[in-house]
C-alpha cells in the first residue's frame, strides 16, 4: 500500500502507463542508463549520422517541388488541405468565436500560435510499411482536422514551422493509439532529423514513466487559395495529455461510490502540470495559472479549473496540488544542507529517481527548452488511501 505523496515527470514506460507511485514525477524519466556501453554507443550514434546524412540528402530534393503528390525515401506522406477560402473561414469564426481564424500566411505569421486554420488531411504509406510501434495502419480517406496551429517556443522563430493538429475525432496513426491532438515537429534546428528521436529514445529505455512516440513525415500543405508546397520531413509525435493511449493516470474522482465528486472528491489526483512559458502560454486563462513562492510559476494542465463557476470540489482539488506543490519547493528551497531527514521528506512528496533521470537527459540532450517552457511537465497519482 503507498502511503506517500508526491510530484512525478513524464516520458514513458513501455506499457504506456504512469506507475502506481503516488509521488510527483517529471515526464520523461525513469532509470536513465544504469551502465553506458561506450563502444554500443558510439556505434548507434553513427549509425543514426549516417541514416540522417542519407534522410537529408534524398529528402532536400524535394523542398520547393510542386505535385509532391506520392511517398519517396520511404517516408510516409502527410498532405495537409487548409481552406482558405473567405466563407471556410467565417464558417470556422463562427462556430468557435473564442479563437481567430485565418490563411496558412496568417497562421505562420501568429507570434503566439494565436491564428488557427481549417481543412483536412489525408496520410499515404509507402508499400511494404510494417509500423515502429506495431502498426502500419493509418486511417484511410481525407481526415477532418478540428484546427491546425502553431506551436514550440523558438523553434517557431525559424524559417520550418512546428505545428499542433487536434482532429474532429480521435485518430490511431502507426500504432500510437487513439488521440485528437497530435504535434508536427520540424527539427529546424537539427540538420541530422534524428536528435529527437534519439532523446526519446534513451527516455523510453531509461523506463521514465511515459514518453511521446514519434515516427518521420514529408509533410506537404496545400492551401485552397496559396496552392502547394513541400515543408519537409518533421516527425509525426504524440503530445503529453492525460489519456488512455498517452499518460494514463486517472484524473480525480470521487472518493467512493456514495459521496458526490462535485463536493467531495478524491483530491489527490490525478495531476498533470506543465511550466508556464510567457512566450507560448501568453493566451492562458488565469485561473490556471499559480505562482510558487520562488518564483516558479506554473500551468494546471489537468485538470485545468479554467470555469468561472469551479465546484466547491474543484476548488479543494486546486488548492490541494498548488499546496502540494508549494510544500515541496519550501523542503527543497530550505536554509542550510539537507540533511538525511530533510531529503527523506522530500522523497515523500517527490519521486527523485525520475526527477534526476530526467535531469540527466535534459542534459544529455543539451535541450535548450528544459525546465522553462511548456515541454516540461508534472504529474501527481492519487495517493491509494483516497486522501
Amino acid at each position: 500500500m503507498h502511503t506517500s505523496s508526491g510530484m512525478c515527470t513524464a516520458s514513458g514506460d513501455f506499457d504506456r502507463k504512469a506507475g502506481t507511485s503516488n509521488r510527483i514525477r517529471v515526464l520523461s524519466g525513469g532509470q536513465f542508463m544504469k551502465r553506458i556501453h561506450i563502444k554500443a554507443f558510439i556505434i548507434v550514434m553513427i549509425t543514426a549520422v549516417l541514416f540522417s546524412a542519407l534522410f537529408c540528402i534524398t529528402s532536400t530534393n524535394y523542398v520547393y517541388a510542386e505535385g509532391y503528390t506520392a511517398p519517396q525515401n520511404g517516408i510516409h506522406l502527410w498532405t495537409i488541405f487548409v481552406d482558405e477560402s473567405d466563407e471556410g473561414i467565417a464558417a470556422a469564426s463562427e462556430a468557435d468565436p473564442k479563437h481567430e481564424y485565418g490563411n496558412i500566411d496568417a497562421m505562420n505569421e501568429s507570434e503566439f500560435h494565436t491564428v488557427r486554420c481549417v481543412g483536412d488531411v489525408s496520410v499515404q504509406v509507402p508499400e511494404g510499411f510494417t509500423g515502429d510501434y506495431g502498426s502500419g495502419v493509418v486511417p484511410e480517406g481525407n481526415i477532418e482536422l478540428q484546427y491546425i496551429r502553431g506551436r514550440g517556443n523558438s523553434t517557431w522563430e525559424t524559417y520550418k514551422k512546428p505545428y499542433r493538429l487536434e482532429f474532429k475525432e480521435a485518430q490511431d496513426f502507426f500504432g500510437m493509439g487513439k488521440s485528437k491532438t497530435w504535434a508536427l515537429l520540424a527539427n529546424a534546428y537539427d540538420e541530422t532529423l534524428v536528435r529527437n528521436r534519439v532523446a526519446m529514445y534513451l527516455a523510453d529505455r531509461s523506463g521514465l514513466d511515459y514518453t511521446p512516440q514519434m515516427i518521420p513525415v514529408d509533410v506537404v500543405m496545400v492551401g485552397s487559395e496559396s496552392g502547394s508546397r513541400y515543408l519537409g520531413s518533421y516527425y509525426l509525435s504524440e503530445t503529453v495529455k492525460v489519456e488512455e493511449s498517452r499518460l494514463d493516470i486517472p484524473k480525480p474522482g470521487k472518493k467512493t461510490e456514495s459521496e458526490d465528486p462535485a463536493e467531495d472528491p478524491n483530491i489527490t489526483g490525478g495531476y498533470l502540470l506543465s511550466v508556464y512559458s510567457p512566450l507560448q502560454d501568453e493566451d492562458e486563462p488565469e485561473s490556471t495559472v499559480f505562482k510558487t513562492a520562488a518564483g516558479v510559476m506554473l500551468i494546471n494542465s489537468t485538470p485545468d479549473f479554467e470555469s468561472e463557476d469551479l465546484t466547491p470540489g474543484q476548488i479543494k482539488q486546486r488548492n490541494y496540488i498548488r499546496s502540494f506543490v508549494q510544500e515541496t519547493e519550501d523542503l527543497i528551497m530550505q536554509e542550510g544542507d539537507i540533511n538525511e531527514t530533510g531529503h527523506a521528506a522530500i522523497a515523500e512528496k517527490m519521486d527523485m529517481k525520475s526527477a534526476a533521470d530526467y535531469w540527466w537527459l535534459q542534459e544529455f540532450s543539451y535541450n535548450t527548452d528544459a525546465f522553462k517552457t511548456s515541454s516540461t511537465h508534472l504529474y501527481k497519482t492519487a495517493d491509494c488511501n483516497g486522501r
